[in-house]
């Protein structure tokens, strides 16, 4: 179920559990509000009580800041390759596919008269794709790789969360049997910006995670 707190909620990431691991799972703190848990934690005289929120990943450990952090985790070479319009005209260049995530629109180093956004990441060819409208981060749906052992069908009406603090939103979803496994064929209700494969999608039935999985492509 979703934290008391939706500022902290993390039951997002159940989804990759076992129900045998769900089973054996405590979150003691999820009917208390943040105020509430640093109130118990002066009491008993806690060292956390006054921390201060960590801001960043928490493996940001590099001085070059995260996206070096994010190269160094995974241990990966930079690939330096073209920017490019969605007719393939070359915009500029980069040092790097990790520096940049989908509906980004800062820090691209390009000079277009006018803002732009990264709409698609090429990993074969190094390739960052920009647009000049919004409405080509939208997409209506997209396939799931469905993650974790389930004894239900997922049901065909629920809310998806596709981000740690994106709103979960209205979908029809189908399920099907593939060679690599189960996927989850998901249909927004509305179009939702920068749907971004590789990351999670989260399935929800109210507050109770029912599913979720990997993003392979959207629609």
């Amino acid at each position: 179920l979703r934290g008391l707190d939706p500022a902290k909620d993390q039951s997002y990431f159940l989804f990759s559990l076992e129900e045998e691991q769900l089973a054996s799972t405590l979150l003691p703190l999820g009917a208390l509000t943040k105020k509430e848990v640093r109130a118990l934690a002066r009491e008993l005289a806690l060292p956390t009580a006054e921390r201060p929120e960590s801001q960043d990943a928490c493996f940001d450990t590099s001085e070059d800041g995260f996206a070096e952090s994010l190269r160094q985790r995974f241990d990966a070479p930079a690939r330096p390759g073209r920017v490019v319009d969605a007719q393939g005209r070359e915009l500029g260049r980069h040092e790097g596919l990790h520096r940049f995530t989908l509906g980004q629109r800062r820090g691209l180093g390009l000079s277009l008269g006018g803002r732009a956004f990264v709409c698609a990441l090429r990993p074969e060819s190094s390739e960052v794709v920009v647009t000049r409208s919004p409405d080509d981060l939208l997409a209506r749906g997209m396939r799931v790789a469905l993650a974790g052992a389930r004894d239900h069908p997922l049901p065909e009406r629920c809310q998806v969360q596709i981000r740690s603090r994106h709103h979960a939103v209205p979908a029809r979803v189908s399920q099907e049997q593939s060679e690599a496994g189960a996927i989850a064929q998901v249909s927004f209700e509305m179009a939702q910006r920068a749907v971004t494969p590789g990351q999670a999608a989260v399935l929800y039935e109210g507050d109770r995670v029912v599913g979720g999985g990997f993003i392979l492509e959207t629609q």
